[in-house]
């Protein structure tokens, strides 16, 4: 098993599409806190435009640089941990719209993973308050308190019973 392989399993990112590098990991400091950035590149061809719906032949959707975005992961040991992933961007010769690739790992527009997600949902049915919740999650308490999550039924279907 490769190091950028055991990083991805380390990390829980499934995404075959999700490139890590070996030395990929460095620390860093965002809003005066310690953490660790994991650098990753997310490319793949597309099979069509997601815009107008053309088929992918002969290049009619070709790559068009990258975007960068840093996405929150689970925390790692005492550290906040975050993926700086450079999306690939596309751009399609019929109707001169771009796209960025998409990853499971997190909805579109967002940058918390859905791994923390479920993290603070199942954390949420212990008795804490949303401030510890959100610290011990990486995010911010308005995060937490926010209807967008998904309920811990939907993230974990083995949990219907227990509730």
């Amino acid at each position: 098993m490769s190091c950028s392989t055991s990083i991805k399993s380390l990390l829980d990112i499934q995404d075959v599409n999700i490139i890590v590098d070996e030395n990929c990991v460095k620390e860093g400091t965002y809003k005066g806190k310690r953490c660790k950035y994991i650098s990753g590149k997310l490319s793949y061809i597309p099979t069509h435009c997601v815009k107008c719906g053309v088929k992918n032949t002969d290049f009619t959707v070709y790559k068009n640089g990258t975007q960068l975005s840093r996405i929150t992961l689970p925390m790692t040991g005492i550290n906040p941990t975050y993926l700086l992933l450079k999306k690939q961007r596309f751009m399609c010769q019929t109707c001169q719209c771009s796209f960025t690739a998409k990853t499971p790992i997190v909805q579109r527009n967002c940058f918390i993973s859905q791994n923390v997600k479920a993290q603070v949902i199942l954390k949420s049915a212990e008795a804490q308050s949303l401030t510890s919740i959100a610290r011990d999650c990486s995010v911010s308490p308005p995060t937490r308190s926010t209807s967008n999550l998904p309920s811990r039924k939907t993230i974990y279907p083995a949990l219907k019973n227990t509730t």
